[in-house]
């Protein structure tokens, strides 16, 4: 079964934004509108890995580092291991200096600050999609 977002209604790039905030949430949606891609929101973490166990397919997901009542990490450590290849924007309103050398050193991974403005997060999701179109492009490996 097809989710919603997954329909061939909207040939745009799907991004999932994890965000508690719904304000926040509906800005991350608009600047994914400006940078050529579509957006849907999850609330919580546990919602978006249904979704994803359900056949949700995203080109990159953006993660709010500090969800209420969850830990970000298990997000990010549970998309590392069952979806290696997909990259990860941190949307946060702390620092990366806060964030895990784990996570900052994870090539496709970057770390954009919620004060800084639209521009490096519009920025960051053309870096994550290209990030993502070249994985397809490149095909699978060959033995």
């Amino acid at each position: 079964m097809l989710l919603p977002e997954q329909t061939n209604e909207d040939p745009r790039p799907l991004v999932v934004i994890v965000e508690d905030d719904g304000a926040v949430a509906d800005l991350g949606s608009e600047l994914c509108d400006l940078a050529g891609a579509r957006a849907t929101t999850f609330p919580a973490a546990l919602s978006l890995m249904r979704a994803m166990n359900d056949g949700l397919t995203p080109r990159v997901v953006v993660l709010d580092w500090r969800l209420e009542r969850e830990v970000s990490a298990g997000l990010f450590l549970a998309l590392r291991h069952r979806h290696p290849d997909l990259p990860v924007l941190l949307w946060t309103g702390a620092g990366a200096h806060q964030l895990p050398e784990m996570i900052l050193r994870d090539p496709l991974t970057r770390v954009v600050t919620k004060g800084a403005g639209g521009d490096p997060f519009v920025a960051g999701i053309g870096w994550a999609l290209q990030c993502s179109a070249a994985d397809e492009l490149a095909g699978p490996l060959e033995a």
